[in-house]
C-alpha cells in the first residue's frame, strides 16, 4: 500500500511537470504572434483597455490595410481563404413585425454566406427596423437583400436551414463551400473579409488578477506593454480556440498552486 501511495505521489508530480511545460510551451507561443518580417506597428494600450474606442478600431484598420494581418501577412480584402459569416434569414433578432411587413419565409429561418461588411450593416438595419426608426417600404432597394436574402433567395439553394442562433460546424462547413462559389449573398462581393480583428497584444485572458501569478509559477516575465495589432478574421478564429485551451490549462494549474482564481 505503502509503494502504491508513493508511485501515485511520484505520477502526480510528473503530471505537474507535464502540465507546466505544455501551459509554458503555449503560452510563449501567444505571446510571440506576431510575424518576424511583420512591417507594421502596434498600438499601445492599457492592459484593461477591453471596449476600444472608434480612434482605436481605425487606427488598427488602417495599419491592416497598409500591413496586413500581424499573425499571417494576409491583407483581407484580397484573400478569399477567410471564413464567411454564417447569416441567417431572416435576421435571428428582427421583430415579428418587420417579418411580416418584408414577407420573409415564414416561421423558418436559412443560413446564407455572408461578407462581414454586409453583416455590420444588416445589424444596423435590424436595429433601426425593430425600433421602428427605419420602416420596410422606406428602406432602399439595394439593401433589402439584407432582411429578406439575395441572390432571388430561395430556401431550397444555396442556404440550409437551421433552427439554432449559434451555426454549427457541419454548418459552418458548408457555409464555406457555398461562399467559394457564390459569394456574399447579400452583395455578390467574392471576398468575405474587408475589416480586420483588433487582437490584444497580450491576450486579454491574460489580463486577470491571476494570471500574472500563473506566469511567476511557470518562470515567465508579466508583460509590461500592451498593444493592438490587426488579425485577419481566420487568424482570430484559430487564435480563440487556442486561448480557450491555455485558460482550461491556467485555470487548473493555478487551483493546483494555490492561487486563488477570480471569474
Amino acid at each position: 500500500m505503502a509503494s502504491d501511495g508513493i508511485g501515485s505521489a511520484i505520477a502526480e508530480v510528473l503530471k505537474e511537470t507535464e502540465e507546466e511545460k505544455k501551459l509554458k510551451m503555449l503560452i510563449l507561443a501567444q505571446l510571440d504572434q506576431t510575424l518576424d518580417d511583420w512591417t507594421g506597428s502596434g498600438l499601445e494600450i492599457n492592459s484593461n483597455d477591453y471596449s476600444l474606442t472608434q480612434s482605436q478600431r481605425n487606427h488598427v484598420q488602417n495599419v491592416g490595410k497598409e500591413h496586413g494581418c500581424h499573425t499571417c501577412g494576409t491583407r483581407v480584402d484580397k484573400d478569399k481563404n477567410q471564413p464567411w459569416i454564417g447569416d441567417h434569414i431572416p435576421p435571428w433578432e428582427l421583430s415579428d413585425k418587420v417579418r411580416k411587413d418584408a414577407g420573409v419565409y415564414g416561421d423558418k429561418t436559412y443560413l446564407f454566406p455572408q461578407c462581414d461588411e454586409c453583416a455590420h450593416s444588416q445589424s444596423f438595419y435590424v436595429k433601426m427596423l425593430n425600433a421602428g426608426i427605419e420602416t420596410w417600404g422606406a428602406m432602399v432597394k439595394s439593401d433589402k437583400p439584407l432582411i429578406v436574402g439575395g441572390w432571388k433567395a430561395s430556401p431550397e439553394k444555396n442556404c440550409v436551414e437551421t433552427n439554432a442562433k449559434k451555426v454549427s460546424a457541419a454548418q459552418g462547413i458548408f457555409i464555406q463551400g457555398v461562399g467559394e462559389k457564390k459569394g456574399c449573398h447579400s452583395c455578390g462581393s467574392k471576398y468575405p473579409a474587408k475589416v480586420y480583428i483588433s487582437d490584444h497584444i497580450v491576450p486579454q485572458e491574460f489580463c486577470t488578477s491571476y494570471m500574472p501569478q500563473v506566469f511567476k509559477a511557470l518562470g515567465i516575465p508579466y508583460p509590461d506593454t500592451f498593444e493592438l495589432r490587426p488579425q485577419c478574421p481566420k487568424c482570430s478564429g484559430f487564435q480563440g480556440g487556442k486561448m480557450k485551451e491555455i485558460m482550461t490549462l491556467a485555470v487548473s494549474y493555478a487551483k493546483r498552486k494555490g492561487i486563488t482564481v477570480y471569474k
